[in-house]
Parts: C-alpha cells; structure tokens; sequence
C-alpha cells in the first residue's frame, strides 16, 4: 500500500490518498428500512470518505489513465465524489457552487439526466453514460465527471446541457481540445 499526503483548496478534506496493489474488499452495510440493516462484504476497486482518504486499487487506477476501461477512470470518479463532499452533504451529487442561479439550475439539468439515465439502462438502450450512475444521484455525478474528461466529444453530442453544466463548472471543455485543427 503506498501512502500519499495531498492537500489543496479543492480537496482540502482528503486526508491521503491509500494506493492499493488490486482491488479489495470492504464491509457493504445495506439500511433496508424498519431498523434492519443487511450485512455483507463488497469488492471495491475504489473508495472516497467524507474527511478521510481516497482508496484506489492500483491497476485500476492506472487502466482508467491508459484509457483501458471503456470510458471509465477510478481517480476521476473518487475525486469527483470528494468534490460532491466539499459542500458538507455527502453522496447528493451536488459540489459547492457559486450562487443559487447556478444551484439551481444544476438541480435541473442533474435530475432531468440522471432520470433520463436510468430510463435508458433499464430499457437497455446503449448509453454514452455507465449505468453505474442510475445507484444515486452522487454515483450519477462521478460517472457524469468521468465521461467529461474520458469520452468528452460523445458527450457533448449526446448530453448538450450536462456537458455544458459540467464545463462549466470545471472551466474546461475537453472536446474542444480533441477537435482536428
């Protein structure tokens, strides 16, 4: 395991970031409503704790950034779930924005695509986004961040508005730089 100190503005709260030799397995506890809860295991390639490290599997890690993973990039979606932490609500898919104009708005075009998502995965329609994002809004908003910076022309063809929202709010456009000059 190797062990990494990081510290920046935008990711103040991660303590470190823990580099695993493969993927692992944690406990996987389900609230399954009237005060039950069921208990299991999960395998994880990668984890993000609220005020705590970012746990990535190393060959994951290094297949997301080689472009191996069909769209998919483990550090990208961990760090995209601290960013969805930095506002103080974990897992809503929301970061900290600027002013409640922009609040707004990223609720719409969030909600309109998340459902959009999860209709298309449960009617088996081939989607530009993982149908891993259909788990909660927050696992939408880390998929949705993946394909920004992994297939950004694909998204920016098939999802205008969240690709300009995440544009935006990134100050980046990754297609723009993948256009023939």
């Amino acid at each position: 395991m190797l062990l990494l100190g990081f510290q920046n503005e935008y990711f103040e709260m991660v303590e470190s970031i823990l580099v695993y030799p493969n993927a692992f397995v944690a406990p996987d506890n389900t609230d399954i409503g009237e005060g039950f809860e069921l208990v299991g295991e999960s395998n994880n390639e990668g984890e993000a704790w609220y005020r705590g490290p970012v746990v990535l599997s190393w060959p994951d890690a290094l297949a997301g950034g080689r472009c191996e993973s069909g769209g998919r990039n483990l550090v990208v979606h961990e760090f995209a779930h601290q960013l969805d932490m930095g506002n103080g609500d974990v897992s809503e898919g929301t970061p900290a924005l600027a002013s409640r104009p922009q609040y707004d708005r990223w609720q719409r075009v969030m909600q309109a695509e998340y459902e959009r998502l999860d209709r298309d995965c449960r009617r088996g329609r081939p989607t530009v986004l993982d149908c891993y994002g259909t788990g909660d809004i927050g696992e939408f908003f880390a998929v949705a961040t993946e394909c920004l910076f992994q297939q950004p022309s694909e998204m920016r063809h098939r999802h205008p508005k969240l690709y300009e929202l995440l544009s935006e709010f990134f100050r980046q456009d990754p297609a723009g730089r993948n256009r023939p000059r």
